[in-house]
């Protein structure tokens, strides 16, 4: 079995009990924008999906349960700017998702009611590069974390959301081809997924060491700011995430299949 995920922080306790608990896997490891083009071109049987990104689909099965998402604060999705948002005239999208570029759009056409030139950046560039006093950029994952200190305004975008819709957040969800001879394994997959949840401490201690950080940081980054429980509520934001995006892409709704 094929999976393609991220191989930001946030989706390392998933791969953990990936890799622990199913054999004859191989995992795929790409920045968001390119895993779900390696969903669509069957080139693997399961992938972390972009939620932005589902709305290239007409219907897509996801897996149920679980998500990667946040109630508040998720602390590595950015607006960052050198002045508040009232100020600024351009924003820079960060190349790796779709999702967080189309919530800064969302936020700022429905509740900051800002209007905003939105530049995309050449693919092997950094959005923080085009920090200017009237630009703001948005920044995403592990990098977000490191730079976080270092800009006079800094917008949580979970967090703008949940002050303004009062709902959490889904970032990414778990897809599997529906005509796919694995699809037997979502049981394996999903206890797969809870073990390696069930294991957040051992995570939190390997993944410090690697990024040199404190382990109590990187634990309170796992069980205070990502939510990984895809349930009722989080199926309504993404929902009405989907709606509000779709309306400014003029695009169309996927049917979303949950197994």
């Amino acid at each position: 079995m094929k999976i393609c995920a991220v191989s930001y922080l946030n989706t390392k306790p998933f791969l953990y009990g990936l890799e622990h608990q199913i054999k004859d896997l191989e995992i795929i490891l790409q920045i968001p924008s390119l895993c779900v083009e390696h969903f669509k071109n069957q080139n693997s049987d399961v992938a972390l999906i972009p939620a932005g990104a589902l709305l290239d689909f007409q219907e897509i099965l996801l897996i149920d349960d679980f998500c990667i998402g946040a109630n508040g604060k998720v602390d590595s999705v950015f607006l960052f700017s050198e002045q508040p948002i009232h100020n600024l005239k351009t924003i820079y999208l960060d190349n790796h998702s779709r999702t967080s570029n189309g919530l800064v759009k969302i936020l700022a056409n429905y509740y900051w009611k800002q209007a905003l030139y939105f530049q995309n950046i050449p693919q092997n560039s950094d959005s923080f590069d085009f920090i200017k006093p009237s630009t703001g950029a948005v920044v995403i994952g592990d990098r977000a974390i490191k730079l976080k200190n270092h800009y006079a305004f800094i917008y949580d975008l979970a967090y703008e959301w949940k002050e303004w819709t009062g709902l959490p957040f889904v970032f990414a969800v778990w897809a599997i081809h529906p005509q796919n001879n694995y699809l037997n394994l979502i049981p394996v997959i999903k206890n797969a997924f809870a073990y390696g949840l069930s294991h957040i401490e051992e995570v939190a201690t390997i993944w410090s060491n690697a990024f040199g950080v404190n382990k109590n940081e990187v634990l309170d980054y796992y069980q205070k700011n990502i939510s990984y429980e895809l349930d009722k509520t989080k199926k309504q934001a993404l929902k009405l995430y989907l709606q509000y995006l779709a309306n400014l892409e003029k695009n169309s709704i996927p049917n979303l299949n949950y197994c």
